[in-house]
């Protein structure tokens, strides 16, 4: 709606209220009453003057204008030119949209700067976000000049979030300019550690601040007077370090460390709410960051904290402990432990427990992982569940308290959602794990539910019977049909505990002998077939799905129709005779039409990897590491999969062969390895790539278990992450388009044709059936029993050329012919042949010329 329909709608109300008005005070029917002279409006001057200069109908206006979505008063500056009132109310909406600001990076401006490297990239204009509008660093201090002489904006909440680095420049231009001199009417000052160490402005804000976080160390040493309260203040393990390496630096005895502790943690500082921030890494015992625990207790006690909130982040870093643990003054403190000590009793008497104690992991990865584990459902090396249950004991140890709330993982809504009595099961377990800490205590879990509906609580509370019959039905959900049907009836007979977690075991087996990958494949697309039915309003069987597969017809492939038909066989039944043809012609009449569309797929060539092999970069660890992926890859012919991970244990050599020990793929689930054995010569491309990766890994920057890892934190690579190496490898080559698969089926190509058999190929490409196997292979004249090993006439000039290397020998005298074996002479790229005479006792150089027989 228009700025002018609005004003004639306000206008007609205005009209009709002051004629109704009119008409109370004079009365036509009474001629003796006294006539009241009213000035006539000018509807077409005055009345739009007068609603225009009305600050209620202009606040409406530009809270009309301005309201939905994505908007913002500052695109809508404009109609401060209409008059005073509208450039008043314009103005207060800019100091309110800025009481709040949240400074965040651009993520492409920071991935371009990271892409260049050139020293002028500093001098390039950058952005950033303020309050999800993009601001450009060269326009940036004229409108912050607007805010603060124009709008006159007094910002209350700086927050800054998403940066991975320092930012100086953006940092001096946010307090200098959006700040300038009214950074003391701040209240909240967050995140700023994330794009300063820590100076002087900083901290005279960290001084007035009422929350602020996280709180550096340098703020911390800073003397400034006077007492501080915050009714919010964050802390993260970082400074907990900073603090402990701090007091144990360059000290003779054990008590200078606590006066420095003292010191530096006093009661000048006091809190209401204390938020810290983990890392989630609480489940690997020995390489979960410690925390020192004396250091902990003591910003309890002398900061009088009334709250603690505990934040559990994935991939969060810190300090390597063992700067501080190694003086052996701190206690080295984890929440994976069995149980930690409890707090000194002076300090329970000072704080016996505190007010409310809430622990966030809604953004452990990690923790929903590893509690998934500690219910059965799934087991992964290197995880234990165990030290896990410990951390709901832990934190009532070292933060006492009668509630708690826990705000579980997001991850875990599907395991709940999948199982929901032993979830609930699995949840008292790890609140009773510790009963001395559990007694007398209440402990909430929050849990956001995706799929969980209020029914499916009330069937859990109303099914509970002893004998878990209400677990089997709700693992059984998965199924439909008469795989369900004939479930039930199972339930029906195991009416004791033991028979019951019999059927939950078979209820598990059914889903668990697939691969995990084709089993969450086919789990989405069965959601994806039962959220079109649900839509539809179709019930679950078969002639339902084949309108469904119809439908899919039209979008997709024919391999997305096979696979949707797989993971409905899985979930219910086989399809009737009649059903099943006519998803078959479904499919068959499908291939048909993608023969105009169908493309064969790329194979890389050795020609290709050879040209790969020249470009390395010897003084580049990723350009190393980059071209050995895609040597052995089309060497031993592996997947992605088993590529990302190839251990270096499992490279065995013995004289001129290499053995690659692949102890899992994707046809093998049941990791009973197999082998692949290479040609592996001192010199070769192979040999030398190889043993230059491996002293390069033999320094401790580079350092790892596997042979492909992530340079930056030496993690192994996952298999998108070796497809993705090997695609740009292949690209910056030249070729476009290809695939790390494209190196697997060009190398079972290359072999077929240099002579092996189709077995060979299959033994060691390490294919299970023929048919795999035949889908790779393209028609080659070796496939047909056509060999090249047929003679060829070359007509020999006597020259008196060097000779490269003697690799004939001919018994007889010399001759103006002899017969020349394809392949024996190709690496001779100038076509010189040379061979020793036995009847002269010499060596004969020929320089040959090819012409065919006849």
């Amino acid at each position: 709606m228009s700025l002018v329909c609005l004003a004639k709608g306000f206008a007609g109300l205005y009209m009709q209220l002051r004629k109704k008005l009119h008409e109370d005070i004079v009365d036509d029917d009474e001629d003796d009453s006294p006539r009241r002279k009213i000035k006539k409006l000018d509807t077409r001057c005055d009345l739009p003057q007068k609603i225009f200069n009305n600050d209620f109908i202009v606040r409406h206006l530009i809270k009309h204008i301005v309201s939905g979505k994505n908007k913002s008063v500052l695109d809508y500056l404009q109609l401060r030119l209409v008059n005073k009132s509208f450039n008043n109310e314009v103005l207060s909406k800019v100091r309110t949209e800025f009481a709040k600001v949240q400074v965040s990076p651009n993520r492409t401006d920071e991935e371009e700067l990271e892409a260049d490297e050139d020293e002028h990239s500093a001098d390039q204009d950058r952005s950033f976000f303020l309050n999800d509008r993009i601001v450009w660093m060269s326009n940036a201090e004229q409108f912050f000049t607007f805010l603060n002489t124009v709008a006159r904006i007094r910002v209350q909440d700086l927050l800054f979030a998403g940066f991975s680095r320092f930012d100086e420049d953006l940092h001096k231009c946010i307090l200098h300019y959006l700040l300038a001199d009214n950074w003391f009417f701040m209240i909240s000052y967050k995140g700023a550690e994330e794009v300063c160490p820590g100076c002087t402005m900083c901290n005279l804000i960290a001084s007035r601040a009422r929350y602020y976080g996280p709180l550096q160390f340098r703020t911390l040493t800073e003397a400034i007077p006077g007492r501080r309260h915050y009714k919010q203040l964050i802390l993260t393990e970082i400074l907990l370090a900073e603090i402990a390496f701090y007091c144990v630096s360059e000290i003779s005895k054990r008590e200078e460390a606590f006066d420095r502790l003292k010191s530096l943690v006093t009661a000048n500082i006091t809190c209401d709410q204390l938020d810290l921030v983990f890392s989630d890494r609480v489940m690997w015992s020995k390489q979960t960051p410690a925390h020192p625990r004396e250091v902990i207790d003591w910003i309890l006690y002398r900061w009088r904290i009334k709250t603690v909130n505990i934040r559990f982040i994935t991939g969060y870093s810190s300090i390597n402990c063992e700067v501080w643990a190694c003086k052996r003054i701190f206690t080295p403190m984890r929440f994976d432990e069995k149980f930690v000590a409890t707090r000194s009793h002076s300090m329970d008497q000072n704080n016996p427990g505190f007010k409310r104690v809430e622990v966030d992991m809604q953004s452990g990865d990690e923790i929903a992982t590893c509690f998934a584990e500690s219910m059965g459902l799934f087991e992964r090396g290197g995880l234990s569940a165990t030290a896990f249950q410990n951390v709901c004991a832990n934190i009532k140890r070292v933060f006492p308290n009668q509630d708690m709330f826990l705000v579980l993982p997001i991850e875990l809504a599907g395991v709940a959602a999948a199982d929901l009595y032993a979830f609930c099961k699995a949840l008292l377990e790890f609140a009773w794990k510790d009963e001395r800490t559990a007694r007398h205590s209440r402990l909430y879990f929050r849990l956001f539910t995706f799929g969980i509906t209020e029914d499916d609580v009330k069937d859990q509370v109303e099914n509970a019977e002893p004998n878990l019959l209400a677990r089997q039905k709700l693992a059984w959900r998965t199924f439909e049909g008469p795989k369900k049907a004939f479930f039930d009836r199972i339930t029906q007979v195991a009416m004791s505990p033991e028979l019951c977690n019999l059927a939950a075991l078979l209820a598990q087996s059914a889903l668990l002998a697939k691969a995990p990958n084709t089993l969450k494949a086919y789990q989405a697309e069965n959601r994806l077939r039962k959220a079109w039915m649900a839509k539809k309003d179709l019930p679950e069987e078969e002639q339902s799905l084949l309108l469904y597969l119809a439908h899919r017809s039209q979008v997709v492939g024919s391999g997305s129709i096979a696979k949707a038909i797989a993971a409905f066989r899985m979930v219910n039944n086989n399809l009737s005779i009649f059903g099943g043809q006519l998803a078959g012609d479904l499919i068959k009449s499908m291939k048909k039409r993608e023969i105009e569309s169908r493309t064969q797929p790329s194979q890389i060539s050795w020609t290709e990897v050879e040209k790969i092999v020249k470009r390395v970069d010897v003084q580049d660890p990723k350009s190393e590491r980059n071209v050995l992926i895609t040597l052995i890859s089309w060497t031993t012919l592996l997947r992605a999969s088993e590529a990302a991970e190839i251990k270096w244990t499992d490279l065995k050599r013995e004289g001129d062969v290499l053995e690659i020990r692949v102890r899992h793929a994707k046809n093998d689930q049941l990791a009973q390895g197999r082998s692949t054995f290479v040609e592996y010569k001192d010199g070769t491309d192979l040999d030398i790539l190889l043993s230059r990766w491996r002293v390069r890994c033999s320094e401790p920057a580079f350092k790892s278990d596997y042979i492909f890892f992530n340079l930056n934190n030496r993690e192994k690579l996952s298999p998108s992450a070796i497809s993705k190496v090997t695609k740009e490898t292949l690209k910056n080559a030249g070729v476009e388009g290809a695939t790390h698969h494209a190196l697997r089926r060009g190398a079972a190509n290359a072999l077929r044709a240099s002579g092996l058999s189709f077995e060979e190929v299959k033994a060691k490409g390490r294919w299970r059936s023929d048919a795999s196997v035949a889908r790779y292979l393209t028609d080659a004249p070796s496939a047909q029993g056509l060999h090249a090993t047929t003679s060829t006439s070359l007509k020999v000039f006597y020259t008196n050329s060097r000779p490269i290397h003697p690799t004939l020998s001919c018994d007889s005298t010399r001759r103006k012919f002899v017969n020349y074996m394809p392949g024996t002479t190709s690496c001779f790229e100038r076509h010189l042949i040379s061979f020793t005479d036995m009847a002269n006792n010499c060596a004969v150089h020929l320089e040959v010329c090819i012409e065919p027989p006849g």
